[in-house]
């Protein structure tokens, strides 16, 4: 069972900002242990369970915003390469994919993370906009109403359909 950390003075409040902040950099838990001063590494992972678990959404949405960073220092990195290779007509043309490889897959991710590749939403409708119809029962009644009514109407194939009552010849 995951220990609640019930203490939250001033200075394990700090330690909470500082753990959040170091991981957010992408420290692993055992480096921020080591540099705050919990004991190992379940000490640090503990204490940003906890620091999350009380800031909830404010911490989530700020290490949205440490990430978008990273993604547009990648970014720039990325593009500053592609632009000096661009330039260069002796350039490996597979650096060059890769690169832009790269970029495609930084998007992908920044998409991901904003929430911006969401499902679309789409709407199907019937005749004329309305409703779709559904009910094969009452479609099988309309056909037999027509066919009784009419034994010479022509299917799309072309063949007369014959009355429900006619026998068919051999």
């Amino acid at each position: 069972m995951a220990y609640t950390q019930t203490n939250r003075t001033p200075e394990v409040i700090e330690k909470y900002e500082e753990v959040v902040r170091l991981r957010a950099l992408g420290l692993s838990f055992q480096a921020i242990a080591e540099r705050v001063g919990y004991a190992g590494r379940s000490g640090a992972k503990e204490a940003y369970t906890q620091a999350i678990k009380m800031w909830g959404t404010e911490a989530v949405d700020e290490l949205r915003v440490v990430e978008n960073e990273r993604l547009d220092h990648l970014h720039r990195v990325l593009m500053a390469k592609l632009e000096t290779l661009g330039r260069d007509p002796e350039a490996d043309t597979g650096e060059l994919v890769s690169i832009v490889n790269s970029a495609i897959s930084l998007s992908r991710r920044r998409g991901l993370l904003n929430g911006l590749d969401s499902a679309k939403k789409h709407e199907v409708t019937g005749a004329d906009g309305g409703p779709i119809q559904t009910d094969v029962g009452q479609m099988l009644r309309d056909k037999l109403a027509l066919i009784e009514g009419n034994t010479e109407e022509t299917t799309e194939i072309g063949g007369a359909i014959p009355s429900p009552n006619h026998a068919l010849s051999p």
